[in-house]
């Protein structure tokens, strides 16, 4: 050894013996000189000869000097471990080296508190672990392409920006000189490696960016506590790796935003964290971007702290995520009309439960546009922004959606005022203020569990189950986000939108809340039930003055609630207790259905603000037991029980669900009469009890269609009798087809007025059934002048028949089917016709018409009316004026006739024509007398 390297040092000469004996260099003393120069170790690990003299444990350093240049072990093969343990390396003077051990390969690696300028471990393959705890890295570290086996352990660490000449000095990944690894904002470049345990970076210092791009970490990703800074960012860029047991970034402090794209985590993410963006110059101000990421867990952000957004476009999380105790800020605008965003979850996936709850505080837009969450959504917190607060349009929740206090209660619980209550209420509210007053001081202000200063935009969102929105308040941002109306009317500032939107459940609006604009809920279907209770509804603060009176804070126009829609004055929030006006502001509800109504005269609004409600319809549901009962019989109990009370016997026992029980005795008449006029058994029917419709500013045509498809569901599925309109609990109410027809007449929508009464006698025609002939005439009438609101409908069909007729009979009189009368020809034969034609007429003994044969070669008198097939068709309709056709000529109904032009007929031609024309005066007859009849009342039953 001495005669290549000189004389050997005295840390050198033990390090040798101790090689050779396996225990390695940890015994000197404080004087002993600890200085061993690189090349001797090159040297020792590069010659296969002295390689050989090497123990099992391998080269062990501890507390040693490595000078005289960079530690270069590149492409080599180590059988044994190399522990360089809280050694330096040095340069000339107090200068650092570098660490080489591109392509190594070795057991294992132990550099613990090792100091040096830069480490590349570029394609290196290790069998065991790589432990860096401690260790300082001035210069950064390199890791590409690097296989590790066990755990990459970088606890405690110091590492700094890679250099742009160190960078293009060793970049020899892929026999490629790199531009990307040159920047001064990396300290760790680890694309592509593998590493087979676990991945430690807890309590590290990183000053520049960690890329670990298209890694692949087999084991946990602990970074708790990593104190990471590249102020040109980005800080963590991970595109593409893949964390197969779980990230945890726990109480650490980022500096320049992560980036987790296209990234799978085969287990939990755990986001707890101070996270700033980059500098303002760097290109991108966000803190986390996670596009296209894939987590086979949960993802959990207690605690974090964000200065700049949070991005997870199109991420996919099978578990649930969770953002507790959060601070989110969100990045600059771009143009004067940006939206700033802070939480962009458009387009993910997630598969349990989204969970945006506890002192959540986001300053900013939350986008959950086109996401699809498979559990329930939980928000509260406080959330700000310009103009939108919360954008969730096309939003699909599975579950239930949840915004605001935890605790839902029942309500059933709670008494509905009474209307004639007022003065008992106002005497209340007084006392209670008296003893307020009376205690002290008031209570502490009130806080509600989620507050957004900005607009909520839910629009055709999909929510499986219950939509809840309890302890809130709404107000509006200082832009605002939704306002909407056209020159010379009324501007709405909309807070909460729902338009469109579909709930599978109920629909809770529970206090105390307070909303300071415009709820929107146009063309809303809720399933079950809507519920509004201690909601201080007030218009916008940024509305003005002229727009008080007018501004709508609650629109709900063409919503559906197939359930119940309750609306009381409940529990306001602190400091409005005493108002005994709970909407100061318009409402609108127009076209809107629902099936009950349960309301307090508290919660509407009072002058000057106007309640629109054209259009608007509400009735009760009511169920007959004893019909839902004889709905779940049998078929053959049924007929038995038909066929009994035919007979006039008591009907058997008989099975109703799963009890076999005999019918109540108030059950057999309504069962006879039935049975009697074969009745269908009447099921589910609802009863109209008081539809109501009101006017406001701009009310807006509606369609009669859809108001009458409402009024009908009061009619049974079966036909009834016309006595069944004055019985009793089975009155069937027409009075809401007569109001509904003066709102059109009033609105000025004559064709919908019209529409609405023909639809009335409709239903009385269906239920008049005592006199068939009359029940006939009365179809007739609807189809031909539709009650007499159509005249014009007879008169179209009069014309049609006209001139088919005059087709009949144009073909009918060049067959020789039509001839002239006997009297009147005899009259004008004996004036103007030849001679002895009137005798022989008279003695052939004809009666009603010319004989052919007779008039065979004859000549018609000059003065005899010719024959003209529209003015006879005319003629023969209108029977008290003669317009001198139908007195001159007539159709032959005897058996001699001509078959030329329809021999292929059983019937003689001339019987078919009769047979047509006394159709035709049938017809014709008729459709005058209904045009005659129309202008007239009676046509009409009310």
């Amino acid at each position: 050894m001495e005669e290549g390297f000189g004389r050997l040092l005295p840390a050198e000469a033990a390090w040798l013996e101790g090689v050779e004996a396996g225990t390695g260099l940890d015994g000197l003393d404080g004087e002993t000189d600890r200085r061993i120069r690189v090349r001797l170790i090159a040297a020792l690990c590069r010659d296969q000869a002295l390689a050989a003299r090497v123990g099992p444990g391998g080269i062990n350093l501890q507390e040693i000097d490595l000078v005289e240049g960079h530690l270069d072990l590149s492409d080599l093969t180590l059988a044994w471990p190399l522990r360089l343990q809280h050694c330096r390396i040095r340069l000339d003077g107090a200068q650092a080296g570098d660490l080489l051990l591109k392509h190594l390969r070795a057991p294992r690696i132990d550099i613990s508190h090792l100091a040096c300028r830069h480490a590349s471990l570029v394609g290196a393959r290790l069998g065991g672990d790589l432990i860096a705890v401690g260790a300082t890295f001035d210069r950064g570290l390199h890791l590409c392409d690097a296989r590790i086996e066990g755990d990459l352990d970088l606890r405690r660490s110091r590492i700094g920006p890679i250099a742009p000449k160190i960078g293009e000095e060793h970049d020899e990944s892929n026999g490629e000189r790199s531009h990307d690894y040159t920047s001064r904002d990396r300290a760790i470049m680890a694309d592509r490696v593998q590493v087979f345990g676990r991945a430690i970076l807890n309590a590290a210092e990183v000053t520049g960016g960690i890329y670990l791009r298209n890694a692949r970490i087999a084991g946990v990703g602990l970074l708790k506590q990593l104190t990471l800074v590249a102020p040109r960012g980005p800080a963590a860029s991970w595109e593409g790796s893949r964390w197969e047991a779980g990230l945890h970034l726990e109480s650490s402090k980022i500096r320049g935003g992560v980036d987790l794209s296209d990234a799978t985590v085969s287990s939990n993410l755990s986001l707890m964290a101070s996270l700033q963006p980059p500098e303002a110059e760097a290109a991108g101000d966000i803190s986390f971007t996670a596009l296209g990421l894939e987590v086979d867990g949960d993802l959990y952000g207690e605690g974090l702290r964000s200065a700049a957004p949070l991005k997870l476009l199109g991420a996919r999380i099978t578990g649930d995520l969770h953002l507790m105790d959060s601070h989110i800020g969100s990045g600059q605008a771009k143009t004067p009309n940006d939206q700033p965003t802070a939480l962009d979850f458009t387009g993910a996936f997630i598969g349990g439960t989204l969970s945006l709850d506890g002192a959540m505080r986001v300053e900013g837009a939350t986008s959950l546009q086109t996401a699809r969450i498979g559990g329930r959504l939980l928000v509260e917190g406080h959330y700000a922004a310009e103009r939108l607060a919360l954008i969730a349009d096309g939003l699909s929740v599975k579950g239930f959606a949840r915004f605001g206090e935890a605790q839902i209660h029942d309500g059933a619980d709670e008494e509905a005022p009474r209307p004639d209550a007022e003065e008992e209420v106002k005497d209340g509210a007084q006392e209670e203020a008296e003893k307020a007053r009376a205690k002290g001081p008031a209570a502490p202000a009130w806080t509600p569990k989620l507050s957004v200063r900005g607009g909520l935009k839910l629009e055709n969102a999909r929510i499986g189950g219950l939509l809840s929105f309890a302890d809130f308040r709404l107000e509006p941002g200082t832009k605002p986000g939704f306002r909407v109306g056209a020159a010379g009317r009324a501007s709405d500032f909309v807070v909460l939108s729902l338009k469109g939107a579909e709930i599978g459940s109920d629909l809770y609006f529970r206090g105390p809340a307070r909303v300071e604009g415009t709820i929107w809920l146009l063309g809303t279907r809720i399933e079950q039930d809507l519920e509004i209770s201690g909601l201080l509804l007030q218009r916008s603060p940024l509305a003005e003055e002229t727009d008080k009176h007018h501004h709508v804070v609650f629109n709900a126009s063409r919503a559906e609630v197939k359930g119940e829609f309750r609306w009381f004055r409940g529990r306001l929030p602190h400091g409005f207790e005493d108002s005994f006006w709970c909407t100061q502001g318009a409402v609108r509800l127009s076209r809107m259905t629902t099936a009950r109504l349960r309301d307090d005269f508290q919660t509407w609004p009072v002058e000057p603000y106007p309640i629109h409600l054209d259009g608007f319809a509400y009735g009760t549901i009511h169920t007959d037991r004893n019909a839902r009962a004889r709905e779940r019989l049998g078929w053959r109990a049924r007929w038995a029980v038909v066929w009994s009370l035919w007979r006039g016997r008591r009907p058997p026992a008989v099975k109703v669900g799963r009890q076999r029980r005999a019918l109540a005795a108030e059950e057999w008449p309504r069962l006879h009469r039935q049975a009697k006029h074969r009745y269908r058994l009447p099921g589910l029917r609802s009863l109209v009890n008081g539809l109501k419709y009101g006017f406001g500013v701009g009310t807006i045509s509606l369609l009669p269609q859809s108001r009458l498809l409402w009024l009908e569901r009061q009619f049974r599925t079966g036909h009834g009798r016309r006595r069944d309109l004055d019985r009793g609990t089975d009155r069937l109410n027409f009075q809401p087809f007569d109001q509904l027809e003066r709102v059109f007449r009033r609105m000025g929508l004559e064709n919908d007025a019209r529409t609405v009464a023909i639809r009335k006698q409709v239903r009385i025609t269906r239920m008049y059934r005592d006199r068939p002939v009359a029940r006939w005439w009365r179809f007739f009438a609807g189809v031909t002048v539709r009650y007499g609101y159509q005249p014009f409908r007879a008169v179209l069909l009069l014309i049609l028949l006209l001139a088919g007729s005059t087709a009949v009979f144009n073909d009918a009189y060049h067959n020789d089917a039509v001839y002239p009368t006997l009297a009147k020809f005899q009259m004008h034969t004996r004036d103007d016709g030849p001679p002895g034609l009137a005798d022989t007429l008279l003695w052939s003994g004809a009666q009603s018409v010319a004989d052919p044969a007779m008039l065979s070669g004859k000549v018609m008198p000059p003065t005899y009316p010719r024959f003209d097939p529209l003015v006879f068709a005319v003629d023969t309709v209108i029977s008290p004026i003669s317009l001198g056709q139908q007195d001159f000529w007539y159709l032959r109904s005897d058996e001699v006739g001509v078959y030329e032009a329809c021999a292929f007929w059983s019937l003689d031609c001339t019987s078919v024509y009769r047979a047509y024309f006394y159709l035709h005066v049938l017809l014709g007859h008729l459709l005058v007398i209904l045009i005659a009849l129309s202008p007239t009342s009676l046509l009409r039953l009310d």
